[in-house]
């Protein structure tokens, strides 16, 4: 299997580079059944989801990895703790801003009413949520800025996320849009990997290093290249 592609050179004199991988945990059995899966269902992975963490992990066995986050939930964290054992040296981040969409009382169904949400999506109502759950929009305030504090004050080059499915979909949309719209476009197979060089063209106030908001921090950084949805390391069984 190819290497990924070498990180990004700056493209200006004294900015920074940093290499984002994006993972989405392997497979549960709410995944099997096609259940909404959110912040209210924590399941472990099941054996073929471990597998596919496995083969995620051996993608990124040769990658340069010194930092891996990951949300609190079973699921995204039994996936890192498999990249983790190849990089044991890495710093490791275990964050609550980091779970999935809540879909409140939907959390576990397999509900038709979700259509219609997303169709409020659609038109831009980033508020909408499933009754007693998450919007988009508070997902996006509480994750993407975290990420980019991260991307921040950490000093490591080469961070490593294990996300989930709705929560990658914001993500992917807020860094590469600067707005949701384009959520629903980005595709998410468990365990792939999504990779952005970011080029740090500011840094935000030191005095107060989290009143910045996702849009506005979108404005200090740049997106030099990504590749999206990689799954190369998977083989049609565990896709």
């Amino acid at each position: 299997m190819d290497p990924f592609p070498p990180m990004r050179l700056p493209s200006r004199p004294g900015a920074t580079i940093k290499r984002i991988y994006l993972c989405r945990h392997g497979e549960t059995a709410a995944n099997y059944k096609r259940l909404l899966q959110g912040k209210g269902i924590d399941l472990p992975l099941n054996d073929r989801g471990t597998v596919q963490a496995r083969s995620l992990a051996e993608r990124l066995r040769n990658e340069k990895v010194d930092f891996i986050g990951t949300s609190h939930l079973k699921r995204a964290k039994q996936t890192a703790q498999i990249i983790h054992q190849h990089h044991p040296r890495a710093a490791w981040l275990e964050n609550e801003d980091l779970a999935e969409i809540s879909w409140g009382s939907w959390d576990g169904t397999d509900t038709s009413e979700i259509e219609t949400l997303i169709q409020k999506w659609d038109r831009g109502d980033f508020e909408a949520a499933a009754p007693q759950g998450e919007s988009p929009f508070a997902v996006e305030i509480r994750s993407v800025s975290l990420l980019y504090d991260l991307i921040y004050s950490r000093s490591e080059n080469n961070l490593v996320f294990v996300l989930h499915g709705r929560l990658l979909r914001i993500i992917l949309s807020s860094l590469l849009n600067r707005n949701l719209s384009k959520m629903d476009s980005f595709r998410h197979h468990n365990c792939n990997i999504n990779i952005l060089d970011i080029e740090i063209l500011d840094t935000p106030s030191s005095s107060s290093p989290l009143s910045l908001s996702p849009s506005s921090k979108n404005l200090a950084i740049q997106v030099l290249a990504c590749i999206l949805d990689d799954c190369s390391h998977l083989t049609d069984f565990l896709l």
